[in-house]
């Protein structure tokens, strides 16, 4: 099963063009076809007041990976940032539960919205909104929750 993961660093566009600049050749080239490779990646930038966009800012990444998949990607990552200046974080049970949306990134919600839309489509399944009633009570579902349940026959 995949994990919606965010990557948080505090390297600023600037930085991370400086430093992509000065990668070696062979390595660029791994890091290139690894991310390549990557189906579900949302790139996005904080600006300074506090807004979301796509071009200037910090640099946080959300993403839909498999456990080994997000392993190699800090493996390579570490091989050019450093790993103090950026934390990782499985934000799957938030998005599943409907914690976490699109809502948290105004300016960019339409490209969040698409990963997430995504990663529910795959994973969101009774037992999970189950869970959510558990843990939320029923006021706490949405119509994505009401169709799975439908959906379900229960």
């Amino acid at each position: 099963m995949r994990k919606i993961y965010r990557i948080d660093s505090d390297y600023m566009t600037e930085e991370i063009n400086e430093i992509i600049s000065k990668i070696p050749k062979h390595t660029k080239e791994v890091l290139v076809e690894f991310a390549d490779a990557l189906e579900f990646v949302v790139e996005i930038c904080i600006k300074e007041d506090g807004t979301y966009g796509r071009d200037e800012g910090r640099e946080i990444m959300i993403t839909a990976l498999y456990e080994w998949e997000m392993e190699k990607m800090i493996e390579l990552t570490n091989l050019v940032y450093d790993s103090r200046r950026y934390t990782v974080k499985d934000i799957s049970e938030e998005v599943l539960f409907g914690t976490h949306s699109e809502k948290d990134y105004p300016g960019v919600e339409e490209r969040v919205k698409e990963l997430f839309d995504t990663y529910l489509d795959m994973y969101l399944d009774q037992d999970t909104v189950l869970d959510k009633i558990n843990m939320y009570g029923m006021t706490a579902l949405n119509e994505r929750d009401k169709k799975v349940l439908e959906s379900e026959n229960i």
